[in-house]
């Protein structure tokens, strides 16, 4: 029940008027509970609707005259015809407005457009910012287990919104993993980097890059990717010593390092990646034991360093 109209009832408790006739409180007290709740559900559909009213004050007559005022001010100023297809997108449109937005609409047809239109943008912003959201959410939910409309929903949620760094790196991952589309993921692992928020954001937008670029060939690219990486990671992990994501972040992205350069067929450059990994790698160990993950990553790099160690 709606919290303003109890606390109504509740102050008017003692005296209800119907039409001029007043239940006084001894009035109250005869009846049964079943007749109260009756009553009160009569007044609450009734205080519902006086919202409504309050809410929506426009009755049919006043928007369709609103709506021809709207027409009528938007008139090609030189006074030239509009072509009757345009002219249906027109109408369409202003009756649609109208109902969805009265205040803008009132503001267009008194002539203020500025003001009119600035409010219909910024109506627009925030439906596709909510609609962005929920694309968002879709993606979250099926990214496991419908990867496919995880893809699809990704796609349109950077369509509607694409200042979110999270939709570009799942979009980049999925247009990869998923649709095989290098040159999509590439796209969105770039557009991830320029979305980032923080450094690390960019950090994980890079090493996402190198990873495409890796598949596609292009091992220069690959390499400029993971050394800028790098050195967001490096100067992350030393701003924050103490924290072990960081340090791994320095490690894994020595390792991707390596990897491309035992690509690039330089088993120098990658011993030297590999063996900071490695050394990284079993300080965090050492800091954690009890932590799976840490003793997996030395595994990983004690065997990525005897790839390349004969």
């Amino acid at each position: 029940m709606d919290g303003e109209f109890v606390n109504w009832l509740l102050e008017r408790l003692p005296e209800v008027s119907f039409v001029g006739a007043n239940l006084t409180l001894p009035v109250w007290g005869g009846l049964g509970a079943a007749s109260i709740l009756g009553i009160a559900w009569f007044i609450m559909q009734f205080w519902a609707n006086a919202k409504t009213i309050a809410t929506n004050p426009l009755t049919p007559e006043d928007l369709e005259q609103l709506e021809k005022r709207l027409l009528e001010k938007l008139k090609p100023p030189s006074g030239e015809q509009i072509e009757p297809e345009r002219q249906v997108t027109q109408s369409k449109a202003a009756k649609r407005t109208v109902k969805t937005e009265p205040d803008a609409a009132k503001e267009i047809a008194a002539g203020d457009l500025k003001d009119g239109f600035d409010a219909l943008k910024a109506s627009a912003r925030a439906k596709a910012a909510e609609a962005a959201q929920e694309w968002r959410d879709i993606g979250a939910l099926a990214y496991d287990r419908a990867p496919q409309t995880a893809l699809e929903a990704y796609r349109e949620a950077t369509r509607l919104d694409p200042s979110d760094f999270g939709s570009w790196i799942y979009l980049a991952r999925l247009e990869d993993r998923q649709a095989g589309n290098l040159g999509a993921a590439k796209a969105a692992a770039e557009e991830a980097a320029k979305a980032a928020q923080s450094d690390r954001d960019k950090s994980v937008a890079l090493n996402d890059l190198g990873n495409v670029e890796v598949q596609a060939g292009d091992l220069g690219a690959a390499r400029a990717a993971f050394e800028e990486d790098l050195e967001i990671a490096r100067a992350l992990s030393e701003a924050n010593p103490g924290s072990a994501e960081a340090g791994r972040d320095v490690s894994v992205s020595l390792e991707k390092l390596g990897n491309v350069e035992v690509q690039a067929g330089d088993l120098g450059a990658a011993r030297a990646a590999y063996t900071e990994s490695l050394e990284l790698a079993r300080t965090l160990a050492e800091v954690n034991p009890q932590s799976a993950q840490a003793q997996r990553d030395v595994s990983i790099s004690l065997n990525k360093l005897g790839d390349v160690a004969v």
